[in-house]
């Protein structure tokens, strides 16, 4: 264990200077990297999520630290059933802080992808087996400027499909407090 250690403390510390290419599963140390990979931009972060959970609280955090830099932060996604009131209260403070968030139906978002300052790119992909779960993904990061100009303007057609989030996450909100209150 602790040569795994060693190599989980490694990785959080790998620049994405340093290589054009990183094959990954998503798991702590890719956490711990993409939250690095969010504070280290210095333009604009575009992200099309398939993801039908919350983002992880580390990876709030550095969105909202980024925010504060002036970072531009636009996320097209939708949200789904399985997040809590708690995690679209925490959702709403992100999207307060500034982010710019729209929803979209997952199926008319056909690949997930983040964009960094038009360089770095990540482009997730679900695990093709019988043991993997939602959670489990697999993520190439790539540093190809011409494949992250590609995808931004991809994305700028996911934005103009989508809606503003703010008003579709309090209506969820409000039923998920209504459900709560007729099930006590």
């Amino acid at each position: 264990t602790n040569l795994l250690s060693q190599m989980y403390e490694r990785s959080k510390r790998i620049k994405l200077e340093k290589s054009k290419v990183w094959f990954t599963q998503r798991d702590t140390a890719f956490i711990s990297t993409y939250g690095e990979a969010i504070r280290s931009c210095k333009k604009e972060i575009f992200i099309a999520s398939t993801s039908p959970y919350p983002p992880e609280k580390e990876i709030l955090e550095a969105v909202k630290s980024s925010l504060k830099k002036g970072v531009s932060i636009r996320v097209v996604r939708q949200i789904t059933d399985l997040w809590t009131i708690e995690d679209l209260e925490n959702y709403e403070e992100y999207i307060k802080a500034g982010s710019q968030v729209r929803f979209l139906d997952i199926k008319k978002i056909p690949l997930r992808f983040m964009v960094f300052d038009e360089k770095d790119v990540i482009l997730v992909f679900p695990l093709e087996s019988e043991s993997a779960t939602p959670q489990t993904l697999e993520a190439l990061w790539l540093r190809v400027p011409p494949l992250a100009k590609i995808l931004c303007r991809y994305f700028e057609e996911l934005w103009r499909k989508s809606s503003p989030m703010m008003p579709i996450l309090k209506e969820i909100k409000m039923k998920k407090r209504k459900e709560r209150s007729s099930n006590q």
